[in-house]
């Protein structure tokens, strides 16, 4: 058996696999844990031994393969590299919440938000318009 510790957020999906926060305070308030998902996105710690200093897209990877076969009541987060204007624009048609944008080569950092982006998805005349209520990469780092 392995152990592991997890990064990730709980989740209840709508039908079509999209997270609602009113699904989760639904579920909360109805005490239903099996209409909840935690979706894993990183890997702090595998049998014993931290994975805090490997890259992110080293962690992604192990977590992944750790993930697989399927867990019941978790789900890989997974990502996608590169491009990240026309993401956060698809991923808000979705109806998401936000993305979260961060470097896959820096090591966890607990706390540093400065390291990652967070845009949140708003209505506005668009539809589309987004805020980010974390620092802005410093110039020169990727996004």
């Amino acid at each position: 058996m392995r152990s592991a510790y997890l990064d990730g957020e709980l989740h209840a999906l709508g039908p079509d696999g999209v997270p609602t926060f009113s699904r989760l305070q639904t579920a909360m308030d109805e005490r239903r844990i099996d209409a909840l998902v935690f979706m894993a996105f990183d890997l702090l710690f595998l049998d014993g031994e931290s994975t805090a200093k490997l890259p992110l897209i080293e962690r992604k990877e192990r977590l992944r393969l750790l993930l697989e076969p399927e867990v019941r009541g978790v789900r890989f987060a997974d990502h996608v590299v590169g491009n990240g204007p026309r993401f956060r624009e698809r991923a808000c048609k979705l109806g998401v919440e936000g993305v979260v944008s961060k470097r896959v080569d820096y090591d966890y950092a607990s706390g540093a938000r400065s390291l990652w982006l967070k845009f949140k998805c708003a209505e506005s005349n668009d539809g589309l318009a987004r805020s980010s209520d974390a620092a802005h990469p410093k110039e020169g780092e990727a996004r």
